[in-house]
């Protein structure tokens, strides 16, 4: 996992990002982690989880990313 969040790090610049997990997670200095405690793991709880997150957004626009994929620059420029 911290090798994916290096290479998010990068990809999104000094965009900030909201994460939403179940345990406490530092991804970098301009991050803000939003921690719900254990869950059970579900679709609707993915989608809860973006949803607290896109809500507390200060920015126009949002994108998602999940924790096990790279995502390239222009994932986080598209608009």
């Amino acid at each position: 996992m911290k090798n994916t969040q290096k290479y998010l790090l990068k990809a999104v610049g000094d965009t900030p990002i909201v994460s939403v997990s179940f345990k406490p997670t530092i991804i970098g200095d301009h991050c803000i982690n939003i921690c719900i405690g254990e869950q059970k793991r579900s679709n609707y709880m993915l989608y809860k989880q973006v949803l607290m997150a896109a809500q507390a957004a200060k920015t126009e626009y949002v994108a998602t990313a999940e924790d096990d994929m790279l995502y390239s620059e222009e994932h986080f420029k598209y608009r």
